[in-house]
């Protein structure tokens, strides 16, 4: 909005030009710069096990990206997806338990 020459600009319209950065400093301390998986090598058929696992965590990123929400809430439901999809790379095929592990 410009008002005599000036352009009038709400306060998180400043902080994202002066910090560079969409989502407020108490949110990227929170949500951290990156997320991290880890997959686990057991053998051969358990990995197409973890990239089906993988490519349902890739189509809910996708779903989540477009969303018209705040930038942090997004990132922090995809946060919420990635500790969801590690315990399912972590947690075993039934085939693979042992009795006592039941």
């Amino acid at each position: 909005m410009l008002d005599g020459g000036d352009v009038v600009m709400d306060a998180e319209t400043r902080r994202v030009i002066r910090t560079g950065d969409a989502i407020p400093e108490w949110a990227r301390a929170c949500l951290g710069n990156s997320m991290q998986l880890r997959v686990p090598l057991r053998d051969p058929i358990d990995l197409r096990r973890c990239a089906l696992i993988l490519r349902d965590f890739a189509n809910r990123l996708e779903v989540l990206s477009p969303s018209k929400d705040p930038a942090h809430s997004i990132l922090l439901a995809a946060s919420g997806e990635r500790r969801m999809i590690q315990a399912r790379l972590q947690s075993r095929p039934r085939g693979d338990r042992k009795k006592d592990d039941l």
